[in-house]
């Protein structure tokens, strides 16, 4: 069987930021195919970090101002 090279560029969905080192392939064994595991991106884990906060704090000043 020949081997075959594929290169694959990984944006995230959320941003559209590339994904480099957070994506990792696997090729299984027996199998025509392989596994791509995609960690999230931080850019958007930083932002869904600090929207938690921020909500938390409009909820705060909301349940204060009654």
């Amino acid at each position: 069987m020949p081997n075959v090279t594929i290169n694959i560029d990984v944006y995230c969905a959320g941003c559209g930021r590339r994904l480099c080192h957070q994506t990792e392939s696997t090729i299984t064994k027996n199998q025509p195919s392989f596994l791509i595991d995609v960690e999230p991106c931080e850019y958007c884990l930083d932002l869904s970090y600090n929207e938690g906060y921020r909500k938390g704090y409009d909820e705060r000043d909301e349940v204060e101002s009654i």
